[in-house]
């Protein structure tokens, strides 16, 4: 399994990179949509985290287009706006997972490690 991290803010996506690389886990980052969604192979069992707000296209461009493309992916969905934007973002996508920052790194570790 790999976790696709797509996030545009290098320290997070840096700090994710590397925490979950220590609990042994093959990561992938892109730090915009266009670039995940150009070079990304993805395959039945990866993880998707995708920040909501990315500079070309929003996170729920990136989901819709998940799972349009790869029915039943896992996607993670994250985001430091408030409650009430990310409902208003993601009112038309059903995302199983969404997590505002700064992330629990342990309960992100319990979601990736659940079974499908």
């Amino acid at each position: 399994m790999i976790v696709h991290i797509v996030e545009d803010d290098l320290a997070v996506s840096d700090s994710l990179s590397e925490f979950l690389s220590a609990i042994g886990y093959d990561v992938a980052l892109y730090h915009d949509g266009g670039s995940f969604l150009a070079n990304a192979a993805i395959a039945d069992g990866d993880m998707i985290i995708v920040d909501l707000a990315l500079p070309d296209m929003n996170g729920s461009e990136v989901v819709r287009w998940l799972q349009s493309a790869h029915p039943g992916i896992r996607i993670i969905v994250v985001s430091g706006q408030s409650k009430a934007a990310i409902s208003r973002a993601l009112a038309d996508v059903d995302v199983g997972m969404v997590m505002r920052k700064p992330l629990s790194v342990d309960l992100l570790a319990d979601t990736i490690a659940q079974p499908l």
